[in-house]
């Protein structure tokens, strides 16, 4: 189970995650993030609740951060676990991201 929570902090869109982004929580992730690309001036995932990804989850992120790219806005992710931060070295996603303690 994922739950997703969002606040504003000046033009910046902070993601709260908590739980598992696996691939019963990537769709609804996935409809949340386009919301969110559309909208934000940056974009900040607070991953610091978040225990698990998926290839479904990784998924979401990426279409997020094309999404994102188009309008050259920022995403960040944040406080990311090592067995979350594992995976998003094997995948490569690591390397497209900025990642901020």
């Amino acid at each position: 189970m994922l739950d997703i929570a969002t606040k504003q902090e000046d033009n910046t869109i902070v993601v709260l995650l908590n739980g598992k982004l696996d691939v019963n929580a990537a769709a609804e992730a996935d409809k949340r993030f386009t919301q969110i690309g559309q909208d934000a001036e940056s974009v900040v995932i607070d991953c610091a609740d978040l225990t698990y990804i998926s290839s479904a989850g990784l998924r979401a992120f990426q279409r997020l951060r094309q999404t994102l790219k188009k309008k050259d806005t920022p995403l960040i992710l944040r406080h990311v676990r090592p067995e979350v931060m594992d995976v998003l070295d094997v995948t490569g996603l690591a390397a497209r991201v900025t990642i901020e303690k």
